[in-house]
Order: C-alpha cells, then structure tokens, then sequence
C-alpha cells in the first residue's frame, strides 16, 4: 500500500492541481450561480487535495511522522471539542455549514503542512507555479470583459470593477495581490513574452477588480521593490536589481496614468466620500481618524466589538475551545456568520487552542526563516525572500483587515505554497545567469562527534574535513560533545561551524548539562526535521548521537570505525538502531562483513565501504622534523608503536613480551611506544619488573609522532581488532615496512607487499618481529596516497548523493 500510495505524490501532480485551480473556479461559479446546490466542484476539487496531503503526512512522509501525528492528532483535538462545545443545531443543514466551515478551518494549516514537508523531503513546489495561475486568473477576467460576460465585483455598481467569471471579489483580489509580487519578480528575470504577458494580465486584473486592497496591493507592491532593489543595487550592484527597478518605475507610471479611469480608484473614491458622510451624520462631526477607521474595515469594526462583548462573557471552557453558534453573528440564511476579519474569527470560533494549533505550522516556518536569515544575512538578503515577504505580508495585512484569506480555502492554498519556500533552499529557476546554487547558498550538512581528542576516529575526520569535497560543496555544522585534545581543532577548515556542548571541564555536572543540551537540540530537530540536508553520526557506538542525527536529516549516515563482532554486543548494537540509518560507512571491508553479520536487516546496496583519508602530504613534511641525537641509534633495528594505551583494544602487552624473549635469545633491537592511557602505568611497571628499560622507551603522546616513525625500522601493529588502521597507511606514506596481527584490512596491504601479516595473538607479534629482525623486509612499490584519497573521495561524493 506505502509503495502505491508514493507513487501517486510528485511535483506534476501538485503544479497541475494548482494551475488548473482558476478553472475549477470557474466552474463552481457557473455551479453556485445557476444551481442550488451547496456542494461545488471547488469543494470537492479542494478536499481531495487536502486529503492528499493528509495520507502523505500519515503515511509517506516516514522522515517526520512523529511531528505529523502530534500536529494532526492536535487539529482533531481541537476540531473534536470544538464541535461537542459549539453545536446548538443537529439540523442537516446546520450541521453540512458546521463541516464546511471546519473544511475551511483546517485549509491553511494542513496544506502548509503537507507542501512544507513534501519541500522539505528533496522535492520542489515551485513558486514559479503561482505565476501560471496568476496568469489564468487575470486572463480569464479579460476574456470575461472582451466577452461582456464579466460579474460585477459589486452589485450596487458595475463601474466599481469585475471579477471576471469568480464568484468573490475579495477572494480573487486576495489572490492577485498575493501573486503580484512574485509575478513582477519572474517577469524581470526572464526576457520571455510569457513572464511579460503574465505580469501585464497580472496589473490589469488588479486594476479591474475594484477593491481597495487590490488597488493598494498594487501600489504597496512598486514602491517597496523601488526601495529595496535601490538599496540592493548600491550594495551587491547586481543586475537583476536594475531589472526590477525598471519594471517596477515603468508599473508605476501605468498605475499613475491609468489611476483615473480605474474601477479600483473609483470604488475607492466613492467609498471615501461615504464614509465621510456617514461619519458626519453619525457624529455632525467631521472626524479624519473615523473617516480612514470606517474606509478601511468597512464596519467590521462594529461586529468585531459585538463579538468580543460575547467572547468577554463567555465561560472559561468557551474561551479556550470557542463559542457556541448561538452567541455568535448570524448571516442572511440564520446560520452562524463570521465577522470577516480571520484572525478573529479564528479566535472566537474556534477559541484559544483552537487559534495556537492553527497557526503553530506558520510560527514554526517563520521561526526557522528568520534564524536563517540572521545566520546568513548576506546571501539570505535577496529578491526571492523579499517578494515572498511581500507576499505574506500582503495577504496577512488583508487577512486581518477584510478577511477572505485564510478561512478562504483557495486563497489559503496558494498562500501556503508561498510559505512553504520561505526554509526551502534557492530554486535553479532563481539564479542568475551564471551563477549555480552552490555559490549562492550550500546545502547544510551536520556531523556529530562524541569528543575531540587525538583518537584515530577524530584524526580521520579532521582528514575527511579538510580533504574532501564536503567543505567545497556544504555549509558544514561540526558538533562535539566535549574537548580532551584541541590540537586538531587548527587542522580543520576556517569555515567548519564548529559547536561544542561542553566548554568546560567533563566533570558530572557539565555531564549533565551536556545531557539537557542534547535534549533541547533533540527536541529541536524533533519539531524541525530536515534542518540539514545530510546528518553524519561519526561514531557508532553513541545512541543518543545517533538518534540526534537522524531526527536532523532524513538523509542520515553513520561511520562504522570497528569491528562489531569483537568490540561491542548484541544489546549494544541494537541499541544504534542502524537500520533506521539511511546509508551506512564502513571503514574497512572486514568492518562490513561483520557489520553484515550482526546487522542482518539492513541492506547491503546501503552499506559502503570508505576508507579513512590520508594525509600523505602533511605527514611527509611533518616527518622531516630532526629527531633529538639522544633519540638516533645507528643501525640498531627500532620498533614503534604508536596507539592508545587500552589493552583490551591494542594489546601492546604482545609487543613487551615479544621484546622479553628476543632479548633473552640475543637480539639487539630497541622499541619506541609511543601513545598514552590508562594501561600506560601498567606497560611502565612490566618494563621495570623485567628490566627492559634499555630496550622499550615510552615517549609519551605525541603531536608529532612521525618523525619518530619514519626513523624506525618497522611499524609494529598488535591490536585484537581495528576498524581499519590508519597508522598502517601512515607508515605505508613514509616507505616503513609494516608488521601487523590479521586485522581489519591489514591482510590485502600485507598482501601488496608492504609488510608482513602474523597471527593476531601474542605468539603472532613475537613471530613477525622475529621473522623482520631475521630476514628484514624491502617495500618495492611507493605507496600513491593521491590515488588512494581519490578513491576515497569518489565514494563520500557518492554515499551524499541521494
């Protein structure tokens, strides 16, 4: 059924229903006009699509589904009290208005819902789609006028404009206004007679209507473009500013020349004059602030303190879930009325709960908005945010004033479309010529690491940071629980946002703190999914980082550094809930068949295997640096060890009793340990007691080890288990043959003849040592770290790539 029902949502089928939207319009108005009938096409045309967008909030969208069922179960909640609490009439005919006008109360904030989370999951509802309707709307009003079929907008007086063949003046002069902006932006982007076409039908519609607010909206809409675009232009001299200006000043002299012939112009003058004169018969005063009050709200005022009145005395249970229909307006037919301004008839119908659960979608988008824009000011400062804002602040100026927006289903579905663009990333129609999306705003990647310290894990993704394509092609977000080492902090790149949970001392009570902190981020990223465009958790053994990362970005991926088999169990590993990850990195092909193992539900077309990055030429350079005379022996063979000091993992005790018995059988050798931890006091006091002081020199941790490393004779790897190994690739860069127990892929680079492969036991180390010491080894071919970090690229650009 899933399947079925994912093949049903793309962006053709959503652009089309809104394209055809103006002649479904048309359509009800013949219906409502010639017919009795209550139930319209339009009706039926635009419940289907909210329960498209119902089913994929329910069922498709698997990214979001928590936030999605706490939303909708919220909306049924309130829609459920409301209609217990507010019903006085269980006629049929009573209770078909009750579910029309719920239909129009869930409208707005169920599309802006579904189109914010379909956007949100890759795919892209383009604002250019408001255009194509916007065209159809104002062509259909002038086929209507050429024709002599046009309606009028206002009964009383035809000359006061039309509305083509639709049914309401204020609806469809909300519409154009809110489509007037965005109009006048495509049409200065592009040189096409379309675009021109559209914006010239677009300016005739809103002339024609003759409502004040699409009169208004025209002349809000040129001037704030003026500003802005001047102010644009002297700041990034940009040539669509220029553009825009154009178009805008040339609008401007249209609107000025054509003011006086204008039904909007007329309807405003005349309703002026009687608002005048009703002010002066009510008061035998002449009142300016009553005079522009009555013009602009057109008496809802009055209704508006009737209802209030109401709403004051209503008991505490009516205030929160809303009023019962017979304490409210009643229209022309005897059914409950509205007062024609939506933000309170949100309010009083359908109370205080009813009114935060509506406009919770809309708050959080805007939230997100506008932390984006102060996060990225710069590049956030452009036309296509500012005509979305002018779009919104349009028709939310005509919501409060006159109503007929967002308790006007068609009116709030193209609304939310525009809403649902303010947190989508810049869409390829936007740019300029020449320019690509990523230079205007990258997409945003997070990657979550436990700590920072100087662990092969943390070393590996300092390489992926600076070497890779991620930092070129993302606007990465470094997170870090806590800081033991910050040396390789000055290794990452200067434009990595690098944020650290615990800045002090990981005592328990930054423990604690850092746990509240990661609630809050959770608790974060649980109401807004999709922050990021790809998550990386770079360590898999931390739940909580794991599920962190999952509820930042649907396109998640988790780095598997070790062997699971022999580093963690069962209950551990089903803990990670890997299969929840949408790709999995496996840092070796032993960590992969392992990870197959113990993970059997997962995929394999999703497991990858990538390797660590090497940084071959910082290392040579590094290795350059003149070791201390003291530290130099000649032709003495030299063993090194570099690793933590954990037994259980790297099993260095191997090493100290390889050295005791080839130094009881004569050999002279001396061995370099170099690392530190919490078995280092351990490793110092077998050293003592079997008096190899001369032979095993702890050189503490290093921030340099390799130049110790390319003056030993042999790199010496004992560890029980390795996700991969990268000391083995270190010493492969400074041409230092390799002994190494059978680890990770310790076996293919022994197998391409740069070391020799022993038993992963401590009769194996104490073989291969002895084996090197007998017959020595020559490493024939260099090792071409270039090739290899090419390699490795080929495979992180792909494993992003969804």
């Amino acid at each position: 059924m899933l399947k079925n029902l994912q093949k049903i949502y793309n962006e053709r089928v959503i652009k089309w229903f809104y394209i055809l939207l103006p002649i479904v319009e048309v359509i009800t108005t013949y219906m409502v006009i010639n017919s009795n009938t209550t139930v319209t096409i339009g009706m039926i045309y635009k419940t289907a699509f909210l329960l498209y967008g119902i089913l994929y909030l329910l069922f498709v969208d698997k990214v979001n589904k928590k936030s999605n069922y706490i939303l909708l179960g919220l909306f049924s909640l309130s829609i459920v009290l409301n209609f217990i609490i507010t019903i006085d009439d269980l006629s049929i005919k009573a209770l078909l208005s009750k579910m029309i006008a719920i239909s129009k109360y869930v409208c707005f904030p169920i599309a802006l819902m579904f189109l914010h989370k379909y956007n949100l999951n890759g795919n892209k509802v383009g604002l250019k789609t408001l255009v194509y309707s916007s065209m159809l709307y104002a062509t259909v009003m002038l086929i209507a006028k050429i024709t002599g079929t046009e309606l009028p907008t206002y009964a009383s007086n035809p000359d006061w404009g039309h509305t083509g063949w639709f049914y309401s003046g204020n609806e469809i002069s909300a519409l154009m206004a809110m489509f007037y902006p965005i109009t006048i932006y495509f049409s200065s982007k592009y040189r096409n007679l379309l675009m021109k076409y559209a914006l010239a039908v677009a300016t005739y519609g809103l002339l024609t209507i003759g409502t004040k607010t699409s009169f208004l909206a025209v002349v809000i809409t040129i001037v704030s473009i003026l500003i802005f675009e001047t102010i644009m232009y002297f700041i990034k001299k940009e040539r669509l500013a220029i553009k825009m200006i154009f178009t805008s000043l040339i609008l401007l002299i249209i609107v000025v020349a054509s003011s006086s012939y204008s039904p909007s112009m007329k309807f405003i003058i005349d309703r002026l004059e009687k608002a005048k004169s009703d002010v002066y018969m009510e008061s035998g005063t002449e009142n300016n602030q009553m005079v522009y009050k009555t013009f602009v709200f057109n008496g809802r005022e009055e209704f508006i303190e009737y209802q209030a009145g109401q709403y004051k005395k209503a008991p505490i249970g009516e205030k929160i879930f809303g009023m019962p229909d017979y304490k409210r307006l009643r229209a022309e037919d005897g059914l409950q009325g509205v007062v024609e301004r939506d933000l309170y008839d949100i309010l009083f119908i359908y109370g205080v709960f009813g009114f935060v659960v509506y406009f919770t979608p809309m708050l959080i988008i805007i939230f997100e908005f506008v932390k984006k824009i102060l996060r990225n000011f710069k590049n956030e400062c452009n036309e296509k945010n500012f005509v979305m804002g002018i779009s919104i602040v349009l028709s939310l100026g005509i919501s409060y004033i006159a109503g007929h927006v967002l308790l006007a289903p068609t009116v709030a579905l193209f609304l939310s479309v525009v809403f649902s663009k303010l947190n989508y990333e810049i869409d390829s129609e936007l740019l300029e010529d020449g320019e690509s999306i990523k230079e205007i705003n990258k997409k945003k990647m997070l990657i979550v690491l436990p700590k920072m310290s100087m662990g092969g894990m943390e070393r590996s993704c300092a390489n992926l940071l600076s070497l890779s394509n991620y930092n070129k092609n993302y606007d990465i977000t470094l997170l870090i629980g806590y800081v033991v080492d910050d040396s390789l902090f000055k290794r990452l790149p200067n434009n990595i946002r690098i944020k650290i949970l615990c800045k002090g001392k990981w005592n328990l009570f930054n423990k604690c703190l850092t746990a509240l902190k990661y609630a809050f981020l959770y608790s974060k990223f649980f109401i807004n999914r999709n922050k990021f465009d790809v998550s990386i958790c770079y360590s898999h053994h931390h739940p909580v980082l794991a599920k962190l990362v999952r509820k930042a970005s649907s396109n998640s991926i988790i780095f598997v550094h070790n062997d699971l088999e022999i580093s963690r169990t069962q209950k551990q590993i089903d803990k990670m809930k890997f299969d929840k990850f949408r790709r999995v990195a496996c840092v070796s092909n032993a960590v992969k068949e392992t990870f197959k193992e113990k993970v059997k539900n997962y995929s394999d077309s999703n497991i990858y295997v990538i390797n660590n990055y090497i940084d071959g030429e910082r290392i040579i350079d590094m290795s350059k640096e003149t070791l201390l005379e003291t530290d130099l022996k000649d032709n003495t063979i030299t063993f090194i060890n570099i690793a933590r000091h954990l037994e259980q993992h790297k099993k260095i005790f191997r090493i100290l009793k390889a050295a005791n018995r080839l130094r009881n059988e004569g050999y002279d050798f001396r061995i370099w340990l170099v690392g530190s931890g919490p078995d280092t006091e351990n490793y110092l006091k077998y050293v003592y007691n079997e008096k190899l002081e001369k032979i095993v020199e702890m050189l503490g941790t290093k921030t340099n080890p390799y130049n110790y490393l390319k003056q030993s004779s042999a790199l010496v790897l004992s560890s029980a288990f390795e996700g991969y190994g990268m000391v083995l690739d270190e010493a492969r860069i400074l041409n230092v043959p390799i002994i190494t127990t059978d680890v990770a892929d310790a076996r293919v680079i022994t197998q391409s003849g740069y070391g020799i492969l022993c038993d992963n036991s401590d009769e194996g180390v104490y073989i291969g040592m002895k084996k090197f010491m007998d017959e020595g080894y020559t490493i024939i071919n260099k090792f071409d770290y270039i090739s290899f970090n090419d390699q490795v690229t080929k495979m992180l650009d792909k494993i992003v790539d969804f």
